[in-house]
């Protein structure tokens, strides 16, 4: 039996402008979605992959994790710093 399985992380953000924003300038992902009016939840996708952004779960404890396996990634991280990107460990 083949089933596809797609994992969509949900980052809890305190201002989501400012993480649309990074996501989109900085990191090359597009907008795919917004939910609600003013927008408090969003998609954001890159080339097959989806995380959404949640502002009103800002307030929860604890760190995010998720590990993108990708071809290139010295290329995609260089393009990335290149936007103005800021990393902790490269």
């Amino acid at each position: 039996m083949s089933e596809v399985c797609k994992i969509f992380p949900v980052f809890a953000v305190q201002d989501i402008d400012e993480a649309l924003s990074f996501y989109v300038e900085k990191l090359g992902f597009s907008i795919a979605w917004t939910w609600g009016e003013p927008i408090h939840r969003a998609g954001v996708a890159f080339n097959g992959i989806e995380i959404q952004l949640d502002s009103e779960s800002a307030g929860t404890d604890g760190a995010s994790v998720v590990y993108i396996h990708m071809d290139d990634v010295t290329s995609y991280f260089n393009c990335c710093r290149a936007n103005g990107g800021r990393f902790i460990y490269e």
